[in-house]
């Protein structure tokens, strides 16, 4: 990943914990033999989604948190951030796991960014459990979407993307033939923080440092509110979200 990326796209700001990730969680929980689940976050970043599931009291003592990225310095704030979990340095479409060895795979934001998109899907479903759960989020790009950045002759919401759907069903149907059971979807327009932007820009122009501004952000839940209250929609881009089952077996999650 090139420097000048790491640095102007550090997740400065917390996350919330979806309700679909939240309900996939509860419901392996509830149909676990000994009470404790394993958490995959695949493509974990700075590790924002697995502080907010511990913030939300989602994970305890009897789960294991497992954290994946391809970048090994991410791994290391992550680890350094979140204190608790195994996270190592790995590549989405070859996970360093064994086969049926977690009970849900969440990757926030993260296909979108793999070159072969089919490759991670099998993969999640390769170290998930019969009955496990998948979920995941992209992005999904109209025609006539348009935003700051650009690649390849069009507009993008992140020059880093490889891909951006063109319809939720694209999306889905990639879910689809790859052995999963779609249980739910959520769409919402993707909203940008004007105050997240500034800070990256400061950073791409070495006004301040990613780091600094990093361990002031996160736990601050003023400057998180105010990254909330100035988000702005981005116009002709929405997120979409799945919650998916691995089909087989009745170990790790309910028939349905």
């Amino acid at each position: 990943m090139p420097e000048e990326h790491k640095a102007g796209n550090m997740q400065f700001f917390g996350r919330e914990v979806s309700p679909l990730l939240l309900d996939a969680v509860k419901t392996l929980k509830r149909s676990s033999r000994c009470g404790g689940v394993t958490v995959l976050d695949l493509g974990m970043g700075d590790g924002a989604v697995i502080r907010a599931l511990l913030g939300a009291g989602c994970i305890g003592t009897l789960d294991r948190i497992v954290g994946i990225d391809i970048d090994r310095e991410r791994c290391l704030t992550a680890a350094g951030a979140v204190g608790e979990g195994h996270f190592v340095a790995g590549d989405a479409v070859a996970l360093p796991l064994g086969d049926s060895s977690v009970d849900l795979v969440n990757a926030w934001m993260v296909i979108e960014h793999v070159r072969d998109d089919a490759a991670m899907v099998r993969e999640a479903y390769r170290v998930l459990r019969d009955g496990g759960r998948l979920t995941l989020s992209t992005v999904v790009r109209r025609r006539w979407g348009f935003y700051i950045y650009r690649r390849d002759g069009r507009f993008v919401l992140d020059p880093t993307h490889v891909r951006e759907y063109g319809a939720t069903d694209e999306f889905l149907t990639l879910l689809r033939d790859n052995g999963f059971r779609v249980r739910d979807t959520a769409c919402r327009t993707a909203r940008y923080s004007i105050l997240e932007l500034g800070l990256r820009v400061l950073v791409r122009l070495r006004l301040a440092r990613a780091a600094g501004v990093r361990g002031l952000c996160p736990g601050n839940r003023g400057m998180n509110a105010l990254s909330r209250l100035l988000r702005i929609p981005v116009p002709g881009f929405y997120e979409v979200e799945a919650s998916c089952r691995k089909a087989g077996g009745s170990g790790g999650g309910e028939a349905g």
